[in-house]
């Protein structure tokens, strides 16, 4: 595959990116919810919006009884619903009948499970509330007041969450809040940047902090810096040089925050002032943050931070390469080795499309991704009965750089959300029979045998095939 350095103009488009990946400006929010009805026909949310206002699909069943260490979190019929997978005996239990709901992941602890809730029956474009759920679908209570923008995310070692909302004075700003639960409630409400507009954020590895992104301005261009939760700011790093503003269209935010495990390397995305040029590709950079000149354009994708994943040493990033807003087609795996100057190993196939990549745990020796023949055959033609990718199945590539199927199913199914368990040795994936339904299975690494564990899961299609947000969240305990 020919390596794509995006640059600002190149790329073409007249749809903005979905609400929930635009990552949380207040530019790249109302961007979003400016085209939000045309970015729907994508993929036929309507057909999704109806059938979750009239029930029509059944309620999810548990098929196998198969005993597995983990809380499953998943959607069905735009609603939540949790499981507890090592209880054969348990069955799914509803958690929301209102709105229609958006996964955001599970507390550290595996105690409380975050979600957005859409007071409609959409999500891209209509306002986003926080909740928060025990991890036994009991004590659900609504968060934050305000709407959200972009995606919350969890302090890795307790139980406060981060998250941005609009500005009060100025709708194109979003600021940062913290707040922490605690018995049930909320305990503590936190401003640590005051009135600093945020593009985005991510989590410390220790939990002490965050690494923050403010947009580009005036003389200023963009840049990340350190924050502790107190407030305090720590070292800044600038990206790229200050905006010509008056040019119309520059570098305007770094977004997609994805921080390394040992918290060394940050990788992120160059967007600028324009959803449209942005919903095709954008810079893909790496840096080192204890040697910030050390950093790289290395490679240009569609800006989804979900496509990223280091591996747990830290050495290296996976990630999905490849422009064009449409995700099932021309799609390729990637890694950038962080002991090796950045240097990436293109690790796709002509005529292919992958996404979805998640290293194996602990030892991070193989990567699983999604892998299937590349098609654009379902636009302007978009029927919810048949996958978006036939025959797309879970892969594995070991470090040698050997790649094999994992999954096997039929042609008319395909293979979504790959998820291993914490000891490397279990492996969950949403199987479709259709666009927006399929069945969450189960597969024992070294065992050819997969089990179908849960019946009648729904989602959207998301944006252009995208499959954001997910479908499912599973938190894995420790075995």
């Amino acid at each position: 595959m020919t390596k794509m350095k995006m640059r600002m103009g190149t790329a073409v488009g007249c749809l903005a990116l979905a609400l929930t990946v635009l990552g949380g400006s207040g530019f790249a929010q109302g961007q979003a919810a400016a085209v939000s009805q045309k970015a729907k026909t994508s993929t036929a949310s309507t057909q999704k919006n109806q059938s979750a206002t009239s029930q029509t699909e059944p309620i999810p069943q548990r098929v196998a009884a198969a005993a597995i260490p983990a809380n499953i979190a998943f959607t069905s019929n735009g609603d939540l619903w949790l499981m507890d997978g090592r209880n054969p005996g348990a069955k799914p239990k509803q958690v929301t009948k209102t709105g229609i709901i958006e996964i955001v992941g599970w507390s550290a602890n595996g105690e409380w499970l975050l979600y957005l809730q859409h007071s409609e029956k959409i999500i891209y474009g209509s306002p986003a509330y926080l909740w928060a759920v025990k991890a036994d679908g009991t004590g659900a209570f609504q968060v934050e007041k305000k709407p959200l923008r972009g995606k919350p995310k969890w302090s890795p070692n307790d139980t406060t969450i981060a998250y941005l909302t609009e500005n009060s004075k100025d709708p194109i700003r979003s600021n940062l809040f913290l707040c922490k639960l605690e018995k049930g409630k909320v305990t503590s409400v936190t401003n640590p940047t005051g009135e600093i507009s945020i593009s985005d954020f991510a989590w410390l590895p220790e939990g002490r902090g965050l690494l923050v992104s403010t947009p580009a301005a005036k003389e200023q261009p963009i840049k990340l810096m350190k924050v502790d939760v107190s407030g305090h700011t720590g070292k800044s790093y600038l990206i790229g040089e200050k905006p010509n503003v008056d040019d119309g269209i520059y570098w305007y935010q770094a977004d997609g925050l994805t921080l390394s495990p040992d918290g060394r390397y940050v990788a992120f995305f160059v967007r600028p002032n324009s959803a449209s040029i942005s919903a095709d590709g954008v810079d893909i950079r790496i840096m080192d943050l204890l040697m910030p000149s050390r950093q790289a354009v290395i490679d240009g994708g569609l800006g989804y931070p979900e496509w990223f994943a280091w591996s747990p040493d830290s050495h290296r990033l996976a990630y999905i390469a490849g422009g064009n807003r449409e995700a099932t087609t021309d799609k390729s795996l990637a890694i950038a080795d962080t002991t090796l100057q950045f240097k990436v190993t293109d690790a796709g196939q002509k005529d292919f499309t992958d996404s979805q990549p998640i290293w194996s745990n602990p030892d991070g020796s193989k990567l699983y991704y999604t892998h299937g023949k590349s098609n654009i055959a379902w636009l302007g033609k978009y029927n919810p009965q048949t996958v978006l990718v036939p025959g797309q199945r879970i892969w594995e590539r070991t470090l040698d750089g050997k790649q094999q199927q994992v999954t096997q199913g039929s042609a008319q199914t395909a293979d979504y959300y790959p998820d291993i368990s914490r000891d490397g040795k279990t492996l969950l994936f949403v199987r479709l029979d259709g666009a927006e339904h399929g069945s969450l299975y189960l597969k024992f690494t070294g065992n050819g045998k997969e089990i179908e564990l849960l019946r009648n899961l729904t989602g959207e299609a998301g944006y252009y095939g995208n499959y954001l947000p997910k479908w499912v969240s599973v938190y894995w305990f420790k075995q």
